[in-house]
């Protein structure tokens, strides 16, 4: 709920598809736990994949581009209050999804919406049994994802790679994870913001780091490097 838990690097061009590179990232790192959900953005639009991870049994809530060719198995009742959040629910449906080979996918379950703007938002997951507003906030943590990248690329400088060998980059990767779970236990039991949290980390432990020397050293710094 707060930590990456894996990481993958990926080097070869077909992996730019995130319909190839999230599935097998989420397939390789897969807790069976059945209260896990899996969320991704609409990158992944592969009605193969749906069907790839509903056989898995790996429960998963994204997002559906407009317009859906698909066929209602089932249409729900909605409840009174169908308002969550800026977003209106219009629809929930049993659907089968078609690929562009008419090949029908999984039942699945589409949630539609509307924001405040008109736009439709449809919600796509294999759970049957969450209530619409429970999907909803599932994806919605999603954007921890994007905070997350952005703090290790501003915050951290991981934009800029010092090395281009894939040995190179999976070492500043490596650390780069290690010093943002420092940072964000640091974040979080210190109840302060990111830019804070880094400062007061940095400093803090400068002076620890520099109090290991002057006591390996008894006051003469330069006997550490001997």
């Amino acid at each position: 709920n707060l930590l990456p838990s894996s990481v993958e690097v990926y080097t070869e061009q077909a992996y730019l598809s995130e319909d190839i590179a999230i599935p097998e990232a989420i397939l390789k790192h897969i807790d069976k736990r059945k209260d896990n959900v899996f969320v991704f953005d609409r990158g992944v639009q592969s009605r193969k994949t749906f069907n790839e991870l509903d056989n898995e049994q790996i429960n998963f809530v994204t997002r559906l581009n407009s317009p859906v060719r698909k066929e209602v198995l089932e249409t729900y009742v909605l409840p009174d209050n169908v308002i969550i959040n800026n977003l209106t629910t219009l629809s929930d449906e049993k659907i089968l999804l078609f690929d562009r080979k008419n090949k029908k996918s999984n039942p699945l379950r589409l949630i539609v919406t509307e924001d405040e703007k008109g736009e439709t938002l449809l919600f796509l997951t294999n759970m049957f049994d969450k209530q619409i507003e429970e999907i909803i906030q599932i994806y919605k943590r999603r954007w921890d994802i994007e905070v997350f990248f952005r703090f290790i690329k501003q915050e951290l400088n991981f934009k800029h790679f010092m090395s281009t060998s894939i040995n190179g980059i999976k070492i500043i990767l490596y650390m780069t994870l290690i010093l943002s779970m420092l940072i964000l236990l640091y974040k979080k039991y210190n109840k302060v913001g990111y830019k804070t949290a880094k400062r007061r980390f940095y400093y803090e432990m400068e002076e620890l780091y520099m109090a290991i020397i002057i006591t390996m050293s008894g006051g003469d710094p330069a006997l550490v490097f001997r």
